[in-house]
């Protein structure tokens, strides 16, 4: 499950809109949302697909969430990030991430 602020940002990232109602906290409720609190400093720009966007480590995962289509990469399936054209004068550089199943598709960023 992941949420990112509403800074500059209008979306929810997890909301259930129930048919049955639950109860919680002595209230039936039939609308839920779900979030936790992700450390922006850490968040970097990127292209994982098209267009220039903000992707954020978390605990497990590296994720992208608020443009479509969603970027999601399980670090327990990644066998190892490789970085290539670092240089020290330059401020860009590519993200390669390598699957421990090696039919699968590297991730560029």
């Amino acid at each position: 499950m992941f949420y990112q602020p509403c800074d500059r940002e209008v979306i929810i990232l997890i909301h259930f809109h129930r048919k049955n109602a639950i109860v919680f906290e002595k209230r039936e409720e039939i609308n839920v949302q779900f979030y936790t609190k992700i450390n922006r400093s850490l968040g970097f720009h990127g292209t994982p697909h098209r267009s220039m966007v903000l992707i954020m480590p978390t605990t497990t995962c590296v994720v992208q969430l608020t443009e479509w289509p969603p970027f999601v990469v399980v670090l327990d399936e990644v066998e190892l990030v490789h970085f290539e054209r670092v240089h020290f004068q330059l401020k860009n550089f590519d993200m390669v991430f390598i699957m421990k199943d090696y039919s699968k598709k590297t991730l560029i960023i």
